[in-house]
């Protein structure tokens, strides 16, 4: 038996489009990725061919129960867009229920949004994003 390791992507497809030929035992299942990999099918329907191969006997293991319904590269924006969001989550200034209360009711008084930086401490970006956001009634 042998093993081939690719480090790269780009490589891996490369790869995979010499092999494929080449490949008996393992060409539909080398085409299936293939297919994945080249964003010519989703993740589902990879899933649904390699199960398929399986229910034919055809190929070891068990039945998938995933939901990918992407392309490979559909998948990796949406993981990116996904993971950024969190990150500005992370780090977003966290400003206390009341504290951002008492900012907007300031403001109807007439303090200018400079006077409520320096007042409460906070940021032009952190004071405009609270005089923004409607106040979100704790869960």
């Amino acid at each position: 038996m042998y093993r081939l390791d690719v480090g790269e992507i780009e490589s891996t497809i490369r790869v995979m489009r010499f092999l494929l030929p080449l490949c008996v035992k393992k060409h539909e299942d080398l085409r299936i990725a293939l297919d994945y990999f080249e964003d010519k099918i989703t993740g589902n329907e990879a899933i649904r061919l390699l199960d398929n191969l399986w229910a034919i006997g055809r190929r070891r293991g068990t039945n998938h129960d995933a939901n990918l319904p992407y392309t490979r590269s559909e998948g990796l924006r949406m993981h990116k867009l996904t993971n950024a969001k969190k990150a500005r989550d992370a780090h977003r200034v966290k400003v206390p229920l009341d504290i951002k209360e008492q900012i907007k009711e300031d403001r109807k008084l007439g303090l200018t949004k400079r006077s409520l930086e320096e007042k409460y401490g906070y940021t032009q970006r952190v004071v405009e994003r609270v005089l923004r956001e409607p106040i979100e009634e704790p869960r």
